[in-house]
């Protein structure tokens, strides 16, 4: 049975808000861990894990990232000094399409909305039929320290509860930790299918992309952070991708705003700044060239966007 602890109640005064995460951090391993309600996300600080599941046993080292659905089973054999930190979460707080029972029923395939397939995106990880293993990644220093940083935002909004956004800012964050985790920790198979294997260097400086998506990033900050020259570093975005460096920057910003915009009511300016867009005017003028729509439009048509 599903634990009715994990979730964020709003304590406002004649609120009856229920928000479908929870945060919690331990030095040890939680009883909650095989809860048939919620999605798990994982994040081992510190420490190991010897896990197993479906007959497979497992060895994780910190800092790593465990993913787990509502129907995953794990069995925990040791554990040594570790500091955990467990997002909790219905996939309904993305979008309410994404009940379990209808995930189970529908593949969200490109024939449906492509605002729902392009959301699907955040989840699929954790419903696709993947073995356990594919489920644990292990995590660079600055893959970590984004995530903390991801968490720590969403659990300041849920515990705080500031101003009347902190449901849409808290759903926000967690949109955005899967959004990062989507395209930068893994290879994501909806993003990934690729005959070829990506070149090194275009997959370092993708994942550096996505740890500053919120920053300015010029051309000569990337060509001085990985010592590349800037015809270099477009002919390689260019091979992989079809597009420019700067353009597939656009393109994830525009990617992850049209993820919150569409499941939130955060304000677009506020969107705009956690995109990397410090002018919203500018952001609204990118926004428009890419999409066909304004930031604003684009909300409106939410979820009948195609």
């Amino acid at each position: 049975m599903g634990n009715p602890v994990l979730k964020t109640v709003c304590f406002w005064p004649g609120w009856d808000r229920v928000v479908d995460i929870y945060i919690e951090r331990k030095n040890e391993i939680s009883e909650n861990l095989n809860d048939d309600d919620t999605c798990k996300i994982i994040l081992l600080e510190k420490g190991e894990i010897q896990a197993e599941s479906l007959g497979e046993s497992f060895k994780i080292k910190s800092p790593a990232l465990l993913m787990l659905s509502n129907k995953d089973r794990i069995e925990i054999r040791e554990y040594k000094k570790v500091k955990i930190t467990t997002v909790y979460f219905k996939p309904s707080v993305i979008r309410e399409e994404f009940e379990y029972e209808k995930i189970a029923a529908n593949d969200y395939t490109k024939d449906q909305s492509k605002t729902i397939f392009h959301d699907y995106y955040l989840i699929v990880l954790f419903f696709e039929n993947f073995s356990f293993e594919n489920r644990i990644f292990d995590l660079s220093l600055n893959e970590f320290n984004k995530i903390r940083e991801l968490i720590g935002n969403m659990e300041k909004q849920l515990s705080l509860q500031e101003d009347g956004f902190w449901p849409c800012r808290s759903r926000s964050f967690l949109m955005e930790l899967l959004y990062f985790i989507s395209y930068s920790c893994t290879e994501n198979p909806l993003l990934y299918n690729r005959e070829q294997e990506t070149n090194d260097d275009f997959a370092n400086i993708v994942k550096f992309l996505n740890e500053h998506i919120n920053e300015n990033i010029s051309l000569d900050r990337l060509t001085k952070e990985f010592s590349i020259n800037r015809n270099k570093l477009n002919e390689l975005f260019l091979s992989e991708t079809s597009l420019t460096c700067l353009n597939y920057l656009t393109k994830i910003r525009i990617d992850l705003a049209k993820i919150m915009l569409a499941n939130t009511e955060i304000t677009v300016s506020e969107v705009a700044q956690r995109v990397g867009y410090p002018d919203s005017n500018y952001f609204a003028r990118t926004f428009k060239k890419q999409t066909g729509s304004s930031p604003t439009e684009y909300r409106r048509n939410g979820r009948n966007n195609a």
